[in-house]
Formats: C-alpha cells, structure tokens, sequence
C-alpha cells in the first residue's frame, strides 16, 4: 500500500506505506513541541478506519501497540469492537474506542466524530483508509450505480472524515494540528489500460 500525508495545521510524525502503523516521535522537522500537556496520557490520539479489510487492524493494532489512544471507525461497530478487544489485549496499549460509520454518510461521520470528542477532546492524527472498489470490468460496461458507490466511498468518504475530525486536530492540537494519512492502493498507481478511462 502507498500513504499519503498532508499537513493540517502542524506536523505529527506517522508512518504510513511499508512502515505503516509506527509511531512517529511527533516533533515538526528541526523543531520541538510544547503540547505535551495536552497529549492523552503523553501520547497522540489516533483515529483508523476500515479494520474490516485487514491493512487497516493492523495499523490500529500497531498504533495501540506504540502507546496510541486508537479509536477504530467501521461501517459496523461490532467490526470496530472486535478490534478493540483484540489491542485490549496488548500489554500497556490504552484503551480503545470502537465507532461505527458508514464514511459517505455526513451525519454518521458527524456524530463519530462526536464520540471522539466526548471521549478523548482531541484528535493527533487521522488514518483514511476506508475504500471500496467493484470487481475488474470494462468500462463500457459499467454502471452508474457502481461508479457512485465507488466515488462515495472513497472519495467523499475521505472528504467527511476530513471535514469532521480535521477540527479536533486543530483545536485539540492548540492550533497546531495533526497528521492526515491517505492509503490507497496498487490500482491507483498501475492503470489497466483497457479498463481505465
């Protein structure tokens, strides 16, 4: 899988790609930071999503494992749950939060982030990785319904999650923000010309 990271506000050390679910040590390039007081039991609180694929329960878990508070969003709370259980399991890992939302849903982002908020009043860092793609066929052949289905969930889905959690990184942050990771896929990178656009 490749990552994305963009800025919001300040720079908070994630790893993504081959070295996803690393803790970074959270400090901006050359800089110190002076919000320790304001880190949920010394470290940052991260919000991951789409456990149910695999990549993403990895992250969560590794996450947890590094001291991260981790709050783990799925389309279904009990998916979100068993990952829970299972960093519940880690020796020293903070408690976790499990959510559920469907992504491309406003009002269910709205009010998981919410729950983050009521739980924790801050947010460090924010895993986009929910995504759904149809099985492979040719374009001409595809339907409408498919292409929305695809564009909501990994599209707009990354758009809500953003436009929702995003505040808690800045506020939570003292202004300073967080870090925004975006994972994708291989599809992303090596187009199948016959069934590409």
């Amino acid at each position: 899988m490749f990552g994305g990271v963009s800025r919001v506000g300040g720079v908070r050390a994630i790893g993504a790609g081959e070295h996803a679910g690393e803790l970074g040590d959270g400090l901006p390039p050359g800089g110190q930071r002076d919000d320790q007081e304001d880190q949920v039991g010394g470290v940052e609180v991260v919000v991951e999503q789409a456990v149910a694929l695999g990549g993403g329960e990895g992250l969560a878990l590794g996450l947890a494992a590094e001291g991260a508070p981790v709050a783990v969003l799925a389309r279904e709370r009990k998916q979100a749950q068993l990952v829970v259980d299972e960093i519940g399991e880690i020796a020293g890992a903070p408690p976790a939060l499990a959510l559920e939302a469907d992504v491309s849903d406003e009002a269910a982002v709205t009010a998981a982030a919410a729950e983050v908020d009521a739980a924790w009043g801050r947010v460090d860092a924010l895993i986009n990785n929910a995504g759904w793609m149809p099985g492979r066929q040719p374009v001409l052949e595809l339907e409408l319904s498919v292409l929305d289905r695809t564009l909501r969930s990994n599209l707009i889905g990354s758009f809500l999650t953003t436009k929702h959690f995003a505040p808690l990184m800045i506020r939570g942050g003292g202004g300073g923000g967080g870090s925004h990771v975006h994972v994708t896929g291989v599809p992303s990178r090596a187009p199948n010309a016959p069934r590409s656009a």
